[in-house]
């Protein structure tokens, strides 16, 4: 008996202690950054540290490519989102914070250069702050992008708006010369988002749409088509 109760309180080594205290620890320091700068970007990037090196806003960014990740995943179940399956959207969940990772650091290199072009006097590890922690709405802009036209539009206006919450509040750039440039930023963006879908779109529904039609067709229709096809092909390359 007395051996059976010194199994079921196996004692706890400081080490493993203080570990489970620094990561619970560290995911509530990271919540609440994400929180913040959901809630009040403006004040967030105003309070925020300006150095301290790279790995706590690296370590941010990767956390919410994993939530992302996660996003979908819960997405692939309904059938939403850009995923194929399920198995590609569970990839994600290790893809997409590496992809967010470097993708970061290149992005807040043209920020840097865009913001200097701006009149920041800030650093690059500045630039890369405000790439990193702006980060927070990733997750909640995967969530949207499923809806047609109505996710992209608003997934880049509220990056763009956080972006220009970051300009003025890291970067003490002025209020009418950030709105101007990340609004026009916003609006090309859009555009080209809006086209990019519409294609998408179309190209979808002429996919499917040849799909139906082989499918009614007799193998020996299909092999017709398909030559026919392939003749076509071959006298534009002779015409051209």
């Amino acid at each position: 008996m007395e051996e059976n109760k010194n199994q079921g309180n196996e004692e706890v080594t400081p080490s493993e202690g203080v570990n489970q205290e620094e990561i619970k620890k560290n995911v509530e320091t990271i919540l609440n950054t994400a929180v913040e700068v959901i809630k009040n970007p403006m004040g967030f990037f105003a309070s925020m540290k300006k150095d301290g090196g790279f790995k706590d806003p690296l370590i941010f960014m990767a956390a919410m490519g994993v939530v992302t990740g996660c996003v979908r995943v819960i997405l692939s179940i309904f059938g939403l989102g850009y995923t194929s399956s399920f198995v590609t959207a569970l990839f994600s969940i290790v893809v997409v914070p590496v992809f967010l990772v470097v993708v970061g650091f290149l992005a807040a290199a043209l920020f840097y250069i865009l913001w200097k072009i701006m009149g920041s006097k800030e650093s690059y590890e500045t630039a890369y702050r405000c790439v990193a922690y702006a980060s927070a709405i990733t997750p909640i802009v995967t969530l949207i992008s499923p809806i047609p036209y109505i996710g992209v539009i608003a997934g880049n206006v509220w990056s763009m708006y956080v972006m220009v919450t970051a300009s003025i509040g890291a970067h003490a750039i002025e209020n009418k010369k950030a709105w101007i440039v990340f609004g026009i930023l916003c609006l090309v963006l859009c555009i080209s988002a809006v086209n990019a879908e519409r294609a998408a779109k179309e190209m979808t529904a002429k996919m499917e749409k040849w799909e139906q039609e082989f499918g009614d067709m007799s193998p020996e229709e299909a092999g017709k088509v398909f030559g026919d096809f392939l003749k076509g092909v071959e006298q534009s390359k002779q015409g051209t």
